[in-house]
């Protein structure tokens, strides 16, 4: 019997991105996990590669405008932000709406 798994596929395989390069890249620096290793690897230069201390100072100010960027980005969730957080909530804009949080953070049973 012929196994035709091997065949299938989901139609967002064969989408393509069609994004300019410097927004996926963008959208790729800006995910904690990527952000956290492009740190990592930029002070792992300075510490292993004695060439790189000539450039420090461009390097710090790289990162510093790296970390500006990073807090500029969208905090918005699926669903409404919880009560306590201190940033404004897109999900709960709109006419009669305030902007601000007001979600519930609910971790765990109920028992």
């Amino acid at each position: 019997m012929l196994n035709t798994r091997k065949f299938e596929g989901k139609h967002t395989d064969v989408l393509r991105d069609l994004r300019p390069a410097y927004i996926r890249f963008g959208e790729w620096l800006s995910k904690p996990s990527h952000s956290f290793v492009t740190c990592l690897l930029g002070a792992g230069s300075l510490f292993f590669v004695d060439e790189m201390v000539m450039y420090t100072d461009i390097i710090i100010v790289v990162y510093l405008l790296f970390f500006w960027w990073l807090t500029t980005r969208d905090r918005s969730l699926m669903f409404k932000l919880p009560l306590g957080s201190k940033w404004h909530d897109k999900q709960n804009e709109g006419p009669g709406r305030s902007g601000e949080p007001e979600g519930i953070l609910y971790l765990g049973n109920d028992n």
